[in-house]
């Protein structure tokens, strides 16, 4: 995937080959829990694997970037909100209310 590369290039500190192999690694371990034998690629969840990592390089980027004045928690906090408040519209369009 071209986007962890792209968001190291972009940032002034390079990525050392220990942060390179302990994220293959971590990609591999992933793959050994999640995936079985009959395991098939499905385009959907390609799609889905590559937003994922834009999304997650962006974030990076963008908060190496330009530091927040406010404490750590707090961002963590709002960014949990907003994220929330994303997936909540696909996630309740998608969601069957039970017959009575």
């Amino acid at each position: 995937m071209p986007f962890p590369p792209a968001s190291c290039s972009s940032l002034s500190p390079a990525a050392s080959r220990r942060t390179a192999i302990a994220g293959i690694a971590g990609v591999a371990g992933v793959g050994l829990l999640v995936l079985r034998a009959d395991a098939q690629l499905d385009g959907f969840g390609i799609v889905a694997a590559v937003g994922g990592a834009a999304v997650m390089a962006t974030g990076v980027v963008l908060s190496k970037r330009w530091r927040s004045p406010v404490p750590l928690l707090a961002t963590t906090g709002w960014q949990l909100v907003a994220g929330g408040c994303c997936s909540r519209s696909p996630s309740s369009s998608k969601d069957r209310r039970p017959r009575r």
